[in-house]
Order: structure tokens, then C-alpha cells, then sequence
């Protein structure tokens, strides 16, 4: 059981990774250059 706990938490942490790598390579003008200036603060 606890394996099994341990092997979703890392699918979870895998799927998260990769859907954040897609996005900045899918958006680099966004993240280069953010036109709304509350998007730099929502991100740090």
C-alpha cells in the first residue's frame, strides 16, 4: 500500500514537471516578455 502511495505521488510530480517544460517551451514571448506587470508578481 505504501508503495503504491509513493509511485502516484511521483506520477504526480512527473505530470506536474512536464506540463510546466511544455508551457515555457509551448510560451517563451510570455515568459521573455510579460505585458501585464501583476503577471511578474503573481510569478515570484
Amino acid at each position: 500500500m505504501r508503495k503504491l502511495l509513493v509511485v502516484l505521488f511521483l506520477m504526480i510530480i512527473i505530470g506536474f514537471s512536464i506540463v510546466g517544460i511544455e508551457q515555457i517551451f509551448n510560451e517563451p514571448e510570455e515568459v521573455i516578455k510579460p505585458v501585464n506587470p501583476n503577471a511578474i508578481n503573481y510569478k515570484s
